[in-house]
């Protein structure tokens, strides 16, 4: 689960990059590709001036989640606050 700043090409603060497009592509799940969901901008971006979300290489990937939850464009704080409070009523009743 990912509650943060980004864009297509990963995940950031500011001008400090975290985990990129690329790690994503190359990740490897030891234990089996679960579910990743990720609030942040632009993570399940199909196509666009910055190319595919990372959350898109990630799913690619056949070492990867088997599945990502996220965001095809821009999503506010209010957007990401509802589906993360849905989530964790849900994931935690």
């Amino acid at each position: 689960l990912y509650l943060g700043h980004s864009d297509a090409s990963g995940l950031w603060g500011g001008d400090d990059p975290f985990l990129s497009r690329d790690d994503f592509a190359r990740l490897e799940v030891p234990w089996g590709g679960g579910v990743f969901v990720t609030l942040g901008c632009h993570g399940c971006q199909l196509a666009g001036k910055d190319g595919e979300g990372y959350g898109v290489a990630a799913v690619r990937n056949p070492r990867g989640p088997a599945a990502v939850f996220g965001s095809h464009g821009v999503c506010f704080a209010a957007i990401c606050q509802l589906a993360a409070d849905g989530l964790f009523e849900k994931a935690f009743e």
